[in-house]
């Protein structure tokens, strides 16, 4: 598993999954917050609940920026709180 090799490779910190609101149910590891993107508003707490109820609520979402080949990624991460 993962999540057991990143822990014990002696990483000692959160570990997180991204999932657009869709795809959650079938990309959420279990130890793991959800974060969530491509989803706005309300939907976001009512997405992350079914997976971490009360939270903590995380939208984390990446822009593409330039064409695909040598394109560049820049983070754009957001703490949502209710």
């Amino acid at each position: 598993k993962l999540c057991d090799m990143i822990k014990n490779a002696g990483f000692n910190v959160p570990l997180i999954t991204c999932d657009s609101g869709g795809q959650m149910e079938a990309g959420h590891v279990e130890g793991t917050f959800p974060t969530i993107n491509g989803v706005v508003g309300e939907d976001i707490f009512t997405i992350v609940d079914k997976f971490s109820p009360g939270g903590p609520y995380f939208f984390s979402n990446f822009i593409l920026h330039g064409s695909m080949c040598g394109a560049t990624h820049t983070p754009n991460t957001m703490l949502s709180v209710k």
